[in-house]
């Protein structure tokens, strides 16, 4: 069995960011329920068969996230410390989202085939955040190219980003934009100022440890649960 590492090959990287300048001095606060996510993650594969991708290439892809990345800015963003709280924040810089590019040797077919259910983790490029906090991308997103000409979007998606339900909302607004440039028009998007609505400030039944910089969990790493009828109480800020 060929470990799952090296079932796609051929790695590029690069980054894909907003088509406009988001401005200068653009941050994007983090609640206490955000920060109390930063060490997770979630990820998610879709699968187009031949037909399905059939005109898609690399150029194709990152035009539309040059629209994409307009309304959803913040995830183009890098985290910061305040001063002199250290509390995090997204500064909204234009960095972008790191771009992965692979080949796979197998079919689509013959990928579903396996049973092996850790393949699916080299669909999706991942790392951490930090240590170097103002260079860690929040997003991934990797295009794999199988050999039957179908292909795979993986996204790793820091959750301080927002829940399931936004990464969908975020990959369903990218295949608006592939329609919209197909049809030859050009995407719209939401005026930013739609975009930053306040969220109210959730509360914390008791403070996480302090992790550093390097934003993974650890082995020792200690879990506290609150019935979901107690989360209208909950009191501390998680830094």
């Amino acid at each position: 069995m060929v470990p799952h590492q090296y079932l796609v090959y051929n790695i590029k990287l690069s980054s894909v960011g907003p088509g406009r300048v988001t401005g200068s001095d653009v941050v994007h606060d983090l609640t206490g329920l955000d920060l109390a996510m930063k060490l997770h993650h979630l990820k998610a594969v879709y699968l187009f068969t031949s037909h399905a991708a059939e005109g898609l290439n690399v150029k194709s892809i990152k035009e539309a996230m040059f629209y994409w990345c307009n309304d959803y800015f913040m995830t183009c963003g890098r985290i910061r410390r305040s001063e002199p709280s250290g509390r995090p924040y997204i500064k909204c810089n234009d960095c972008g989202i790191r771009f992965v590019e692979g080949v796979c040797d197998k079919t689509m077919d013959e990928w579903l085939e396996m049973e092996d259910d850790s393949r699916w983790n080299s669909l999706v490029y991942h790392r951490a955040i930090g240590p170097e906090l103002t260079f860690s991308p929040l997003v991934y997103f990797q295009v794999t190219w199988f050999k039957c000409g179908g292909i795979s979007l993986g996204i790793s998606w820091a959750h301080l980003l927002g829940d399931a339900f936004s990464l969908s909302n975020f990959i369903n607004n990218w295949g608006q934009c592939m329609a919209t440039l197909e049809a030859n028009g050009f995407p719209t998007v939401a005026p930013r100022s739609l975009t930053g609505v306040p969220k109210p400030e959730p509360l914390s039944a008791k403070q996480a440890n302090q992790v550093g910089d390097l934003w993974v969990i650890a082995n020792n790493c200690k879990s506290d649960h609150s019935h979901p009828t107690n989360l209208t109480r909950i009191r501390k800020d998680v830094s």
